[in-house]
């Protein structure tokens, strides 16, 4: 079932997300969906390696990602700077 979350943080290897009400836990399988323009969304699955802040912060770890995804992901955040 999706859930809504907003992304804190964003690398080439993983992400964290808020966890609001302790949706997710360690080391369950979820799907990350985010743009990374107006016209192109990035999906990848992911672990979630820990929870922290109370169960409030989910860190992910993406699984099998493509070079051609990190590369998208690396653009994306050299940009915003």
């Amino acid at each position: 079932m999706p859930e809504r979350t907003t992304l804190l943080d964003l690398g080439g290897g993983g992400a964290s997300i808020t966890n609001s009400g302790g949706a997710f836990s360690e080391n369950d399988q979820v799907e990350l969906s985010f743009f990374t323009s107006p016209q192109r969304r990035v999906k990848l699955d992911a672990k979630v390696v820990r929870v922290t802040e109370g169960k409030g912060i989910a860190h992910l770890s993406f699984c099998d990602i493509r070079e051609s995804t990190r590369d998208q992901i690396f653009r994306y955040l050299f940009k915003k700077r």
